[in-house]
Formats: structure tokens, sequence, C-alpha cells
């Protein structure tokens, strides 16, 4: 995708709360736990006195268990006796591997439940981040459920680091009371702003977000990896600057990140949806805006949230008609459609090249802008091959994912 080398309109580390933020909605108890582990494994990290890259070892906690909304581990894991909840570990270290900046250490989430005695076949620094992950996640269940670091050390030989364990030991009570009263949380978002993340980094986290709501629907990766791709073609063919489109690619990129919301029996829905299930579709743009308003700078965000508007007023979230939608908005809103009425979804297969001249020319007399439809009308054979380059890459990535998933899922897990 271009423009990922040069993004500046985003505050870096805001695209990493975007996407912890977009995963709080799918289900919040994981992501405060990976907020927690963050914290002690950070904290741990900093009192062993090794040389461990904290900001690394901080994105690496937050999202170690990225991998159980996939697999529906969820309601074991925050066990304290955690047993047979390994499927989630594979998947994690699977989509940090092919879909994330933290490609380079996502092996570290492949053994985070695994004893010490297991990493040794790992890098000094991977067996660090997992060592410290693993018992600082163990830490946080012992606290949820009323225990210290006293009930780790009776854990069975080799489990745990023992150094780290001593050093979880002499310094749990402030911990734990940290965790207690919240202020981990200050403490969390202190380390975060130190930290500086290139441009490129920028852009994968922001695709993070886009990637993991395939935890309930592949069809919306697709379909936004299509709206990107048509938008971005658009903005050029119209001489909008390079400004302006980084802003579109980003808008075009969220606009759908809202559908975290949005029950996955809607979102696949084999058939129409009723008027009770299109009503509940429809507010993916108001959770859209829930989570990247303040986060993201307020013209992308309106581009993601405005991409229903219609110029008659019919549209939706808030009605708006031609006059308060710009061209960007209306070019997003274009390249939505374009790339629904043109994908394989749950409920229709593509629909060929002239039903969606057809519907665009008839949308085109009040709803959409015209100008923009004429290009994409007179122009859609070449639109469409450029957009189905920019979603092989990614449909590459998705199957490579499930196929090792499938590989090691059958295996025993690293002990």
């Amino acid at each position: 995708m271009p423009y990922q080398d040069q993004i500046t309109q985003i505050d870096p580390m805001a695209a990493v709360r975007a996407v912890s933020e977009t995963l709080r909605r799918m289900d919040p108890r994981l992501v405060e736990h990976g907020d927690r582990v963050a914290f002690l494994a950070c904290a741990l990290g900093e009192l062993s006195g090794e040389r461990i890259d904290d900001r690394k070892l901080f994105l690496l906690s937050v999202f170690h268990d990225i991998g159980a909304y996939k697999t529906e581990e969820i309601d074991r894991m925050l066990d304290f006796e955690t047993k047979n909840v390994i499927d989630h570990t594979i998947y994690g270290y699977l989509f940090l591997k092919h879909m994330t900046p933290l490609r380079g250490e996502a092996e570290a989430i492949l053994y985070h439940h695994s004893s010490y005695r297991a990493l040794a076949q790992l890098r000094p620094e991977i067996a660090a981040y997992a060592a410290l992950i693993h018992l600082a996640d163990r830490l946080d269940i012992a606290f949820l459920h009323g225990k210290d670091a006293a009930a780790l050390r009776h854990s069975e030989a080799g489990l745990f680091y023992q150094p780290y364990v001593a050093l979880a030991e002499q310094n749990v009570p402030q911990l734990f009371a940290q965790l207690a009263d919240g202020s981990y949380r200050q403490k969390n978002w202190d380390r975060v702003s130190r930290y500086r993340l290139s441009a490129r980094e920028t852009v994968d986290y922001l695709k993070m977000l886009v990637f993991s709501i395939d935890f309930r629907s592949e069809h919306t990766v697709t379909h936004t990896i299509n709206t990107v791709s048509i938008a971005l073609d658009i903005a050029k063919r119209f001489g909008l600057n390079k400004k302006e489109q980084e802003k579109i690619y980003l808008g075009a990129l969220l606009h759908d990140v809202g559908k975290v919301a949005v029950p996955v029996e809607i979102l696949e829905s084999p058939g129409r949806l009723t008027p009770e299930q299109m009503a509940i579709m429809r507010t993916h743009v108001v959770e859209t805006e829930r989570l990247i308003h303040g986060v993201i700078p307020e013209e992308i965000c309106r581009l993601a949230v405005r991409h229903h508007e219609k110029l008659d007023g019919t549209g939706y979230p808030y009605g708006l008609k031609g006059a308060a939608l710009t061209l960007p908005e209306r070019i997003v809103a274009v390249a939505d459609i374009v790339s629904a009425l043109s994908s394989r979804r749950s409920y229709k297969e593509p629909f060929p090249q002239e039903k969606t001249v057809a519907i665009l020319r008839e949308m085109e007399t009040e709803k959409l802008d015209r100008d923009v439809c004429d290009y994409v009308c007179d122009c859609y054979d070449t639109i469409m091959q450029t957009t189905d380059g920019a979603r092989s890459d990614v449909v590459r990535r998705y199957q490579a994912i499930k196929a090792e998933f499938e590989t090691r899922k059958g295996m025993a897990a690293p002990q």
C-alpha cells in the first residue's frame, strides 16, 4: 500500500491506542488484562537490570492474548489454573508474525505459556520477552484471584525463571497496590509517551486494527482494502495532492472499524437483513466515531464516519446533505459502494460490472457525486485491476495464517 513511509498526520502511539480500544470493544477483559501484564512485565524487566527493549516488551505484552479473539479460549484464560489454552498462543503468534510490526518478536507469544525450560532454544531476547510475559500473565491472574507471588514459587519446577519470581515476590505489594488503585494506567502511558514509531510502523499498527476485525468477518477486511484502493485511484484521477490522498487512505482504511460492535451473525448473515438487524448494522459508523474520535485527526475521522452519507440527505448517521460533504468524503462514499457491489459477501456473489455500473448511474442522480461516479463507470476495468492487486497480498497473508495454524494446532504445545 502507498504512503506508509510518509504518514505524518497521526501521532504514532495513537495508532497503538486505537488498536487497543478496538480490541477492548470486542472484549474488555483481555485488553485490561493485557494492560496490566504490560505494566508488570516492564516493571520486572526494569528491576532485573537486563538489557531488554522496553518498547517491544510493552507492545508484545499489550497484545499477547490477541489470538484469543479467534480461538474462543477467553473464558478459560483468566482462570487461576490455566490448562489447555494453547491455540490462542499459536494464532496470536501467526497474527503478529504476518500482520504487524512485531513480526520479528512474534515467537515470544508462541511461548508465553511455556515453561522456562522450553525457552532455551530461543534467541536470548525472545526468551526474556516470553519469560517476563508468562510470569506477568500469571501474576495478574493471581492478583485477580486474591493470591500473591508466593503461589507461583510453588508452581511446577522450571515453569518460571526463578530470578524473575524472586523479583516479583520482593516487589509484588507495591505492584499489586498500583493495579488495585489504577495508577498503573498512568504509568503505562507515561512509558508509551517516550516511545517512537516510524511512519511505516504507524501505518502497520493501523492496519493491525483493521486486520483484527477478521476475528469477526474476513469479508470486512477485504472490503476495506478494496475501498482504500478504489478511493486512492479516484483521488489521483481528480488531482488531489499527496496530503489529501494520505487523508483519504487513512479515512478509508478506518471506515469500518466500528463493525467490531456488530454481532457476527449480522455481519455474516446469508440473507437480507431484517429492519431490526439493519438498524444494528447502521450503528457501525457511530461506533467507528467512538473508537477513533480524539485519537485520529478530525478530518480523517469525518472521512471514516461519513461514508454512508448521501448528497440528498437520506444517508446516515447524521443525514448530511451535499454542501456539507467534501470531495474526499464523496470519493470514499463512492469507493465504499463500489467495493461492496463488486465483492463477494456472506449474502451475495460479486455483482458483474454491468450491474455495478447501472447502480452507480442510478445513484449519481441524487445520492452520489456525479463526476466521481462517471469516472468509476468509465474506468471500471482499470480501477478493479489495481484493486485486485492490492487485495491479493492481504488474502495471501490470511491464507498463510490459516494454513500454518491448522498445521501447528495439532502439535504438542512447547513445554
